[in-house]
């Protein structure tokens, strides 16, 4: 299982597991706990690299333009079929999600 933490989580968990006593008897889990957690934020800011961020921008890029064209597809065929032009049409014409729909609604609302 995963899960995703803000850094702000990470140091509330951090801080909570160096509450736990010495005597008490999950004191060696939660200092085993603390190591993984820190690791693991390491192993996560090794992973952001500059090649990383160029190939994310492009693939976003790319998501973009072929949302941008669905919809103006999409518009042009409610337009021929005299329908309404709403969020709503446009999101089940063009076959993508109302909230796609929604943030390009600056395309087709005027």
């Amino acid at each position: 299982m995963r899960i995703t933490l803000t850094k702000k989580e990470v140091e509330d968990l951090v801080c909570i597991l160096y509450e736990i006593e010495d005597d008490n008897k999950y004191n060696k889990r939660a200092v085993e706990l603390v190591h993984r957690l820190c690791h693991e934020e390491e192993q996560f800011l090794k992973s952001i690299t500059a090649k990383k961020r160029t190939a994310t921008k492009a693939a976003n890029k790319a998501k973009n333009e072929k949302s941008r064209k669905s919809i103006d597809n999409a518009i042009n065929i409610l337009k021929l079929d005299n329908k309404k032009i709403t969020i709503y049409a446009v999101s089940k014409t063009a076959n993508i999600s109302y909230s796609t729909a929604k943030k390009y609604k600056d395309l087709f609302i005027f």
